[in-house]
């Protein structure tokens, strides 16, 4: 997929925590303890690995890195995931799907027992857990290819990160274009070398086009939101 693990997951609570903040009544409030930035981060984290199980198992498709994985053993076994995994594997299908909600009532349960042992961290000073997790990630890219460069790349992106946090401007569209632009510009590149440059490609499908449609109210129903709160304003 060519994704960085766990950057899935890291997209989506950032989407989250954007889309809750900007729907809250106080969003002056977040980044200051509010709880509902911190249940809508857990609960997009959360809904991840079944979103990425439904499009690997349904459609060949992984969803995130894990899924990737999961797909080349699948294939290394014989299984390929398809539109038929579902008819000709069930007992795997359902295996999967109660492991996933076996998993869910397990953490659920350890969260009862020691939740206050692991919010203890918050005692922890903002000066001292930034620099472990810092060195934690310089210590994990290093790891990955043996190069120091990646760890300078991984330093001035964060110095980038955080100008972009201090002028306020929304860096997780950043981040998504960053992860994403690649990807979706070899599928692109891929469906119109198959239609011959036909861009109605994209239209033929009807999940294509139904996506295609969910795409464009994501994009515009925010922005007519914005510009009637602007008019009313206006005119009060």
């Amino acid at each position: 997929m060519g994704i960085l693990p766990g950057a899935g997951s890291i997209l989506v609570s950032f989407l989250s925590y954007q889309e809750a903040k900007g729907s809250s009544q106080h969003p002056e409030m977040f980044g200051k303890g509010n709880v509902e930035g911190c249940i809508a981060s857990e609960a997009g984290n959360n809904a991840v690995p079944a979103g990425a199980m439904l499009s690997l198992l349904t459609l060949g498709i992984p969803g995130d890195p894990i899924a990737a994985v999961m797909i080349s053993i699948f294939i290394i076994n014989g299984v390929y995931p398809g539109p038929l995994l579902l008819i000709k594997e069930p007992v795997l299908i359902n295996t999967i799907y109660f492991s996933l909600f076996l998993i869910n009532v397990i953490a659920f349960t350890l969260l009862i027992f020691f939740l206050k042992p692991f919010a203890m961290v918050v005692k922890i000073p903002n000066t001292y857990l930034s620099l472990g997790i810092m060195v934690l990630c310089l210590l994990g890219l290093y790891s990955l290819n043996l190069r120091i460069f990646d760890m300078g790349v991984a330093l001035f992106m964060g110095v980038v990160g955080y100008i972009m946090l201090r002028l306020d401007w929304p860096f997780v569209t950043w981040v998504l274009g960053m992860v994403l632009g690649t990807i979706i510009e070899d599928r692109m590149r891929e469906s119109l070398s198959l239609s011959e440059g036909n861009p109605l490609i994209f239209l033929q499908s009807p999940i294509s086009l139904s996506l295609f449609i969910a795409t464009c109210l994501v994009i515009t129903i925010p922005l007519v939101i914005d510009i009637r709160k602007k008019l009313v304003c206006k005119y009060k």
